[in-house]
């Protein structure tokens, strides 16, 4: 049995390698798939048959402001039904909070954010890579 993925979609490259340190540092074993674009994050789950996520971390303002089409994505794909996703943004429209909020996101980190908060987030959420293998 695989273990679930973990998907962290950020256009800046920095981000992305500082999150999946964290996450490697809270013992994280399964897979982490580095996004910067929708397109990718959709690419990979529809080429990943049968691939699971157990957490996606997506920023909000990826490239075009399309970080609420991947949550959506997300939401609505059977490979992600119950993952948990965390959304990261630097805006403060309420519209895209909201909307983000009524797609089931429950977790949010304001950017710029401390490392350390990626950690307590993860924590929170009884780091999900622990659930079960599918």
């Amino acid at each position: 049995m695989a273990l679930p993925g973990v998907l962290v979609a950020d256009a800046d490259s920095g981000c992305l390698a500082a999150v999946a340190a964290v996450l490697g540092d809270l013992g994280c074993i399964n897979p982490v798939v580095h996004v910067s674009t929708v397109g990718e994050g959709i690419e990979w789950a529809e080429s990943s048959a049968g691939a699971r996520l157990a957490v996606a971390i997506v920023d909000l303002e990826l490239p075009g402001g399309e970080g609420l089409a991947l949550v959506e994505w997300l939401r609505s794909h059977e490979s992600c039904p119950g993952a948990a996703i965390v959304a990261v943004t630097g805006s403060a429209d309420v519209d895209q909070l909201d909307r983000a909020f009524r797609l089931g996101v429950r977790r949010f980190l304001a950017k710029p954010f401390r490392l350390e908060a990626v950690a307590d987030v993860v924590a929170e959420l009884g780091r999900p890579w622990a659930w079960t293998a599918v």
